[in-house]
């Protein structure tokens, strides 16, 4: 994994990546990524959203850091400014997983293809979690991979983390959720 993190709440920054605050300039990004079938067959229930659903999840996503302080940030590429993706932490209250404690926060990381195998995903979580335990005070993060995603189940390790168990996510699917403490 890629060297420390800087940066203020809106924006943080690794070795090779800048991570920004969600904002309107990534409405085209999200679009994508939610119309692209490799990426979304391992979101929820595995197939493309809707202009509606779309919509709906990018206003939820903007309303995370109104409500929370946090939520889900664009990343970049600092070398060359490309786009590759997003990097999220999200209060769930425990509605998500019945592995949920009060408390806990979800990370989740969603690429875009060409942004695959290059290690963004683990520099972004990375970075997330950091300020997840630093600047959030979270007493414990947790993921969810659906079990065929192999390359976002060995991220979900490479955090330290580890399988708590099988559970069912939101539109029905099989999920593993993974989970890390607070470091003491």
């Amino acid at each position: 994994m890629h060297g420390p993190v800087s940066g203020g709440a809106d924006v943080l920054l690794t070795d090779r990546l800048e991570l920004r605050r969600w904002s309107e300039d990534d409405r085209r990004g999200w679009t994508e990524l939610c119309r692209d079938p490799e990426v979304m067959r391992f979101i929820g229930a595995g197939v493309t959203w809707d202009a509606d659903q779309i919509a709906a999840g990018f206003e939820r996503n903007r309303l995370r850091w109104e409500q929370d302080g946090f939520g889900w940030r664009s990343i970049r590429v600092r070398d060359t400014g490309q786009w590759a993706g997003f990097v999220a932490l999200n209060r769930l209250d425990g509605a998500a997983t019945r592995m949920m404690r009060r408390g806990d926060l979800e990370i989740g990381w969603w690429l875009a293809r060409s942004a695959w195998g290059r290690g963004y995903a683990s520099e972004a979580a990375a970075a997330a979690r950091a300020e997840a335990f630093g600047r959030l005070a979270c007493t414990r993060l947790i993921a969810r991979v659906r079990p065929e995603n192999a390359a976002s189940a060995k991220v979900a390790e490479r955090l330290g983390m580890h399988l708590l168990g099988g559970d069912v996510g939101r539109s029905g699917e099989p999920i593993l959720v993974y989970g890390l403490d607070r470091p003491r």
